[in-house]
């Protein structure tokens, strides 16, 4: 995808070394806000790139209706369930598979939630699994959001990243465990189980 110019007129700035040009969230908006990038473009910002969403597929999205609908009739009204929507963190504007924020979604109306809002985010994993867990964690871990699954269609897991630590160049993790098919995963929002979600139930 050609590299489009900032409003101001001039063109983001290059990596050393690199073809890849940094952009920050603000001039990421700002493009999306006058049209230079819309929804046809299918990027996202990661770390100050913008990256190529990954293709879908029926197993992937039909996961993601899954798991929305278990966390919508687990949490009620008493938190937003979002699906590919943006979400703003400082250095990315990824738009994540599902993302749990405080609500009510009206608060949302003209602006889109940032990380403090943001309880649990989640992506759904295949084809994008290296990326998720490398790239994607980097950005949600830089954020500090407290905690973060992955759905892994490949090994049939649900992998839930928490105790976020960012430091220097490579914000990540400290605790990662796994569920598979015939366990249930924890749902952690505030610090407390609300519930728990069973992993039979989220990947078929």
């Amino acid at each position: 995808m050609a590299v489009a110019l900032a409003p101001n007129g001039t063109a983001p700035a290059a990596l050393p070394g690199t073809n890849l040009f940094r952009v920050s969230v603000a001039k990421y908006l700002s493009m999306c806000e006058l049209g230079t990038l819309t929804e046809s473009d299918k990027v996202e910002l990661i770390d100050g790139i913008l990256v190529k969403k990954m293709s879908r597929n029926a197993p992937h999205d039909s996961a993601i209706s899954r798991l929305q609908f278990l966390l919508f009739v687990l949490l009620q009204s008493s938190r937003v369930v979002r699906t590919q929507s943006a979400l703003i963190l400082p250095r990315s504007v990824p738009e994540p598979d599902l993302a749990v924020v405080a609500g009510p979604a009206a608060r949302y109306a003209q602006a889109h939630p940032r990380a403090a809002d943001c309880e649990l985010v989640a992506e759904v994993s295949e084809s994008s699994l290296a990326f998720d867990r490398s790239q994607k964690l980097q950005a949600y871990a830089r954020a500090a959001l407290p905690e973060y699954w992955i759905v892994n269609l490949i090994d049939g897991i649900v992998e839930v990243y928490t105790d976020p630590r960012n430091r220097g160049r490579n914000p990540t993790y400290r605790a990662r465990t796994d569920y598979a098919a015939g366990e249930s995963v924890p749902v952690v929002l505030g610090g407390k189980q609300v519930g728990t979600l069973p992993v039979s139930e989220i990947i078929l």
